[in-house]
């Protein structure tokens, strides 16, 4: 198989689907809102909201802000029962403190002295929808704005409810016609902007959401929402400038320093990520997202120990409940990954098996990783029933398929390996690294040079600025004697900065092309020793399976060359040095094996 990042090294994180959540601006109590979560799933986009209110910690008497708010109110309703103004400010109080039961009576008291009071009826329809009465928040809505016809707030609110019934165009109409009514109309662009995005719209929605900045420059959730978008649209860059912008008005803002973590994670600036995540855990220690971000962070610079002890603080916070066991069986296998990363892998089984036994319905990924693990202790049949236990229940998951087909090409079952992720590729479904498996069964399992160079092409078509799929390109044009194709795109990559690399296996992949771009070109000396040099760095991080692949694959080069120098003794010595590796590759050991038969046959 190429000499990439090994199949079994791949170890999946069950990562969350990305998710930003933009608080509203505040900029008017009346109109309803809450902080809207943007998720991003598959294509589309998912809003979920933060709803009620949330409740004080209010003990009558004990003099707090909100207590003496409440006992003034309910004091000047006792002097004046009739005035709906005095239920109102009570009511006021009582949703400030997160009382919506006592609140919704108190506005509905007002409403019976007052029929026609504004206050006490946007309050009212806010309670409704704290309370998840739609369909009331809007007649209540709906009265108002009959009432009020130059007024956006209720026009605001009630697009606000349109959204809440997944009516997107219909909302997307009031709030533009609430832009037309105000002056600055900041809220209505910021929910618009979001309602875009839901829409598909990204360009517009981050339009819409930059023009609330000018209108309101020093609101910060109106940079939260744009570094949303940006994030949505993988913008990285600006994203990162948005969210800080956010954090220089609201230095620590929880939403804010999320975003930012992300962009700079995806931007791959992990220092940078890091110092910002430890700073900010300082001030707030319980924030068990900030922790897993941090997590990555460390990872990413290898630390797996560091990512490991943030996971584990995690998990011993979290209560054991029914509420709880997608994100414990998530977060098990997220501790196992990293391992079976840092190569402990009794460790990382535990912690595979555990995510299984605590959420076996939740996600493939650990069942998956689990047979990463099997096939590292070289059971494929193990490896084998994980794989179908979990495409039974998950169905045809991309990663399971993936490693179902590693299984196949371990046992050296090239047709059946091929069978099971031809289909993702005829779907435009595939993964860089199913392209990779695929180009690698046709030439080195199946000696189908010509097939492997059209995956590999189609591949670098669509993935032209993943690492490893210009590496699988070059690799295969070496393959097929083409050195000249090949150099260019081995020289591109050598220089590219590690900082920007796919994976940090990058080292291992390029050198070993490298080296084998020396051997095709006729200077075998400098072939062997960036074979060597990529043996090195392999067990340098920690990859000492993938160190016996590369000089397995050395001598099986150094083997080929030789026979076309036909300097056959030399040849001889190559292919005993390979067959004499364990733990390489079948289908390396499978080609030396023949080319071990052709040479005897040529005493």
């Amino acid at each position: 198989m190429i000499v990439t990042s090994d199949s079994e090294e791949n170890i999946k994180q069950a990562e969350s689907v990305p998710r930003f959540t933009a608080d509203s601006p505040q900029l008017n109590p009346l109109s309803a809102a809450s902080p809207i979560a943007i998720i991003k799933q598959g294509e589309g986009i998912r809003l979920e909201f933060a709803d009620g209110h949330r409740r004080a910690e209010l003990v009558r008497g004990s003099g707090s802000l909100i207590d003496l708010m409440i006992a003034r109110s309910e004091r000047e309703v006792t002097r004046r029962p009739k005035s709906a103004k005095a239920h109102t400010n009570l009511g006021i109080a009582f949703l400030n403190a997160g009382d919506v039961d006592s609140a919704r009576v108190e506005f509905e008291l007002a409403l019976s002295i007052d029929p026609a009071h504004y206050v006490a009826a946007l309050n009212l329809a806010r309670t409704r929808i704290d309370q998840g009465r739609f369909e009331d928040a809007e007649q209540i809505y709906s009265r108002l704005k009959e009432n009020y016809p130059k007024d956006a707030i209720p026009i605001l609110s009630l697009a606000y409810t349109a959204i809440r019934k997944h009516r997107y165009e219909f909302a997307v109409q009031l709030l533009r016609d609430a832009i037309a009514l105000g002056h600055k109309a900041v809220a209505a662009e910021h929910l618009l902007g979001l309602i875009l995005l839901k829409l598909g719209q990204n360009r517009e929605a981050i339009s819409t959401l930059r023009l609330a900045t000018r209108l309101e420059v020093r609101e910060p959730t109106l940079y939260e929402a744009l570094g949303a978008a940006y994030s949505i649209e993988e913008d990285f860059h600006r994203a990162a400038v948005a969210f800080k912008t956010s954090l220089s008005l609201k230095p620590w803002a929880q939403h804010a320093i999320h975003g930012l973590a992300n962009a700079l994670l995806e931007l791959r600036q992990t220092d940078e990520a890091s110092t910002l995540l430890v700073r900010y855990l300082e001030k707030s220690p319980q924030d068990s997202k900030a922790k897993q971000m941090l997590a990555r962070a460390y990872a990413a610079r290898r630390q797996f120990r560091s990512a490991i002890a943030q996971l584990t603080q995690v998990w011993s916070d979290i209560d054991e409940s029914q509420q709880t066991i997608a994100t414990r069986a998530i977060l098990a296998n997220n501790i196992g990954a990293y391992y079976l990363d840092n190569g402990e892998v009794p460790q990382a089984e535990q912690w595979f098996s555990k995510s299984i036994t605590i959420g076996p319905n939740v996600t493939p990924i650990p069942f998956n990783n689990l047979a990463r693990v099997s096939l590292k202790k070289g059971m494929p049949d193990m490896a084998f029933e994980l794989l179908r236990t979990a495409k039974k229940r998950f169905g045809d998951n991309l990663d399971t398929i993936f490693m179902l087909a590693v299984c196949y090409e371990k046992v050296g079952l090239y047709d059946e390996s091929i069978a099971q992720i031809q289909g993702a590729v005829d779907s435009e479904k595939a993964t860089p690294e199913i392209y990779s498996l695929l180009s690698a069964l046709f030439c080195e399992g199946k000696g189908d040079y010509e097939t492997g160079l059209r995956v590999a092409k189609e591949a670098f078509r669509k993935f032209r600025d993943h690492d490893g799929i210009a590496n699988l390109l070059a690799y295969v044009y070496l393959l097929n004697g083409d050195a000249n194709s090949a150099r260019p795109i081995i020289e591109a990559h050598r220089e590219k900065d590690e900082e920007q690399w796919t994976h940090p296996t990058v080292r291992i992949t390029l050198t070993a092309t490298d080296g084998l771009l020396r051997i095709v070109e006729g200077d075998l000396k400098e072939g062997s020793r960036l074979y060597k040099k990529a043996e090195k760095l392999c067990l340098q991080l920690g990859y000492k399976e993938l160190a016996n692949v590369v000089i397995q694959k050395m001598h099986l080069e150094l083997a080929r060359a030789y026979v076309r120098d036909q300097h056959f003794e030399s040849a001889k010595q190559q292919v005993r040095a390979g067959l004499a590796v364990r733990d390489g590759r079948l289908a390396y050991e499978q080609n030396l094996q023949y080319l071990e038969k052709q040479l005897d046959a040529l005493r």
